[in-house]
């Protein structure tokens, strides 16, 4: 064990130095070792190792390999991620093979879409929507939706609301949300046409969800806000008050109402429950800290209780204040959102075991592909077995996992798990068509972090061990498909921001 963890490190030594080929050849010779050939972990590095250094057959033989025990495995999500890298990497085809697959692909779509025409045209409308129903039985999405799509072009189906409905239910189930979107709006307005407002009303309650899941909740601003400005625009809000020396300024347990910043003095922290000498911060007149961050940033109770060191001069700022000016300044709210993310979606990722082999440099790129989406309290994030390409980061509230779909009504509903803030949630929304074992839903009114699939797609390209994580993590049972931070001791701090010049210690008492 130490000799395979001596191996390791001299890998990845020689990977931080540019030296690929000979990280290659520690890797294959570890997997020569006795138990090894297998391993999936040691055969992507190798693979991308073989690949860095130009070593072109060798690596698609490594991939290669991987994809055959992903298959016995049936991993479709993860053959399907690999044989794209797999592409990219073989030659390109001689030009005249070019031309014939140019030619062959322009005819193709003509020649599909006139074929099923003459085929759809057989069957009735009954054996239309007979089909559609069997193929959603069996839960084939794409094809039950192509059936229905059918149905709709048929003079007297036109514009049939259930039809609609079952189509959109059908893109909801595959993922295509934009045109799941397109038939509620079109199936509202026909709710409103007849004085439905009820019907309406539900329909558009499903319709808001998927819109808030499928892309971020506040727009983009014009005009940036710097992180200086965000300090300054913050001081405006606030009012200065005065610590006297052991003056306590909150309590372990308390409600985060107040965000307060440090711009003379110094602060002692002390976590409950925890033995640690307490933390002490400290600025002065050049600098400014944040104190009392994370309660506002997750609107959980206050983890740590403050005091000052000696006198200190603190701006407070409500947080109800702030999420007010959230709520009508784009410019202001993008700005605490880069806050956050660069002071607490970064060292909470940083605990997480999908991303912590991840270097800190790309793990802040990643970072930025996570855009902030809300639900309210019922709504539906994930449903049972519907395929939904994010996975999300919890900030604030809190989310249930059930064992039952949305709507079925047939059996009794049970909680397997629940998510807080900090907590990942369906990671396996990153693989390509992998189906939600559990139904996931806004137990509070919820703000989550949402990263994408496609966003996450070309990380994966560059470090493919990570299908591995992906594969082992979703794999897990439901009630472990929650995800939680590890060590949480360095990211449940209250943890001081920077904004000017600003020094922290340790000391003893």
């Amino acid at each position: 064990m130490n000799n395979l963890r001596k191996l390791l490190q001299q890998a990845r030594t020689a990977i931080a130095q540019g030296r690929h080929e000979d990280a290659a050849a520690i890797y294959e010779g570890i997997l020569a070792q006795d138990g090894m050939a297998d391993d999936l972990d040691m055969l992507l590095r190798y693979a991308r190792c073989c690949e860095q250094a130009g070593q072109t057959d060798a690596a698609i033989k490594a991939y290669g390999d991987v994809i055959q025990q992903y298959e016995k495995l049936n991993e479709s999500s993860a053959i399907e991620q690999l044989r794209k890298i797999v592409d990219m990497l073989k030659p390109p085809p001689p030009a005249e093979i070019i031309e014939t697959i140019e030619a062959i692909e322009t005819v193709k779509p003509t020649s599909n879409k006139n074929k099923c025409r003459i085929s759809f045209d057989s069957f009735s409308e009954e054996e239309l929507l007979q089909m559609a129903k069997k193929a959603s039985e069996q839960e084939a999405y794409e094809e039950a939706a192509h059936l229905y799509e059918e149905a709709l072009t048929r003079d007297g189906m036109i514009g049939k609301l259930e039809i609609q409905l079952r189509l959109a239910w059908c893109n909801e189930k595959t993922g295509h949300i934009d045109g799941a979107c397109e038939l509620y709006r079109d199936v509202i307005q026909q709710y409103e046409d007849m004085n439905e407002d009820q019907a309406a009303e539900k329909l558009r309650h499903t319709l808001n969800s998927l819109e808030r899941s499928a892309k971020p909740f506040f727009r983009r601003p014009s005009a940036p806000i710097s992180e200086t400005g965000l300090v300054d625009e913050l001081m405006k809000m606030g009012e200065i008050i005065h610590l006297e020396p052991k003056q306590v300024l909150c309590e372990a347990g308390g409600e985060p109402h107040t965000l307060w910043l440090l711009c003379k003095g110094a602060l002692r922290f002390k976590m409950k429950d925890y033995a640690d000498v307490p933390d002490i911060v400290y600025t002065d007149e050049t600098g400014v800290v944040l104190v009392g961050e994370l309660g506002v940033f997750t609107q959980q109770p206050r983890s740590a209780t403050v005091w000052s060191e000696q006198y200190a001069d603190l701006y407070a700022v409500s947080a109800s204040d702030i999420r007010k000016r959230r709520e009508i300044d784009a410019e202001f709210n993008d700005a605490m959102d880069r806050l956050i993310r660069e002071k607490w979606v970064t060292p909470i990722i940083s605990r997480h075991a999908l991303f912590d082999r991840v270097n800190e440099i790309h793990r802040k790129k990643i970072m930025q592909k996570f855009m902030p989406v809300e639900f309210q309290a019922g709504e539906c994030l994930v449903d049972l077995d519907a395929v939904h390409n994010a996975c999300y980061l919890v900030q604030i509230g809190c989310v249930f996992f059930l064992d039952t779909a949305q709507g079925d009504q047939t059996k009794p509903m049970s909680l397997l798990a629940n998510a807080m803030p900090g907590d990942l949630i369906h990671t396996g929304g990153l693989m390509k068509d992998f189906k939600s074992p559990c139904r996931i839903v806004a137990a509070t009114n919820v703000r989550l972090f949402r990263l994408s699939q496609e966003d996450f797609e070309p990380f994966t390209r560059d470090r493919p061990w990570l299908i591995q994580t992906l594969v082992h993590l979703s794999r897990r049972p439901s009630h472990q498909q929650v995800l939680h931070p590890e060590e949480d001791y360095l990211w449940m701090t209250n943890r001081t921001i920077t904004l000017n010049r600003v020094g922290t210690r340790k000391e003893e008492w």
